[in-house]
């Protein structure tokens, strides 16, 4: 089974990019954010906790540099953000991506 097998970095470089608007355009606003990594188990591999501020600006860019790609095996992983709203972290998006593993052989 997948809980059985050992994490391995994957040596690719991603940048997580996430844009964050006011609900209210005149209203200045803050919050907390996380990106969370997530196995095929349903293990989490990684979180990046970030820091909104709309206080000044209408908008807001977040980068998350993952310098190596953590992975357990074939499966399907999942790129999560979160918001804390009232002390209760609410998905905002997922991002699914499939990783397969296949044994070659050469003769």
């Amino acid at each position: 089974s997948i809980k059985d097998k050992k994490i391995i970095a994957i040596p690719i470089e991603l940048t997580i990019t996430s844009l964050w608007y006011r609900n209210d355009p005149k209203k200045g606003e803050s919050s907390k954010a996380r990106l969370k990594y997530i196995g095929p188990d349903s293990c989490e591999l990684g979180t990046y906790d970030l820091d909104i501020n709309l206080e000044t600006n209408s908008r807001f860019r977040t980068r998350v540099l993952i310098p190596n790609l953590p992975i357990k095996g074939s499966g399907w992983y999942f790129f999560i953000m979160e918001e804390k709203n009232k002390n209760k972290w609410v998905e905002v998006a997922r991002v699914p991506h499939e990783v397969v593993i296949e044994k070659t052989c050469h003769k």
